[in-house]
């Protein structure tokens, strides 16, 4: 998941984009295909199937032609309906780009509100900070209980630094402008490589947790603009 979430900030202070509205869509896919959570079953690059229950994950920090403002938005597939995004401004033929996840400002500031309520399932009191990006599912190859799957990633101190940077570039624009940007989000990306009956569960930080968050960068591409 680039360049697409920091947008909303950028384009609010900027007078260029007054009056203007963009959406920005983000459509989870496995490779060509929707994901239907709780329904449609896939395979992993390591032949595993799995079916998912679960997304969510931070977008910060957006960037588009070179205007950044700090903010911060929660996707979450429990709540589809954030996972479109209309904000004032329009969006001009140059690539965005964004942060997968919360820089360690949001994360020694302890428990927030809005989208970094404590409410959202997003922030770990134990550990003093927030949840860059979860998936959860259901795999027969899995070895928990229930054949659960789930990596809860998350952990902002170095060497082990969830946050991933996303930079994106836009297709030619018929009239210089978009009103609407679509951007695809490949689910199969966290599983490339995965062997999911040695690794079922990630849910502390660390090196597996590094690991994971260097596969999900790759998640986001931009599908059209409109």
């Amino acid at each position: 998941m680039g360049r697409v979430l920091t947008l909303l900030s950028v384009l609010l202070c900027c007078p260029l984009f007054a009056g203007a509205r963009v959406t920005v869509h983000f459509v989870p896919v496995w490779g060509n295909q929707t994901v239907v959570f709780d329904s449609t079953k896939f395979v992993t690059s390591h032949g595993d199937s799995i079916s998912l229950s679960l997304l969510k994950f931070y977008v910060s920090d957006f960037s588009q032609a070179g205007q950044q403002r700090k903010n911060v938005h929660l996707f979450d597939s429990d709540q589809p309906e954030t996972f479109t995004w209309t904000l004032n401004g329009t969006i001009q033929q140059e690539g965005i780009s964004f942060k997968i996840g919360l820089d360690s400002a949001y994360n020694t500031s302890g428990a927030l509100n809005g989208d970094l309520d404590p409410i959202k399932g997003m922030y770990w009191a134990w550990n003093s900070g927030y949840i860059m990006a979860k998936i959860e599912g259901i795999s027969n190859a899995s070895k928990a209980l229930h054949h659960l799957v789930e990596y809860h990633i998350g952990g902002y101190k170095s060497p082990y630094n969830t946050v991933r940077n996303v930079e994106l570039s836009l297709p030619s624009l018929k009239n210089g402008t978009a009103n609407d940007i679509y951007i695809n989000v490949d689910l199969s990306t966290w599983f490339v490589g995965v062997d999911i009956s040695k690794l079922s569960s990630v849910v502390i930080p660390g090196e597996e947790a590094a690991h994971m968050a260097d596969r999900y960068s790759k998640m986001c591409s931009v599908l059209k603009v409109e």
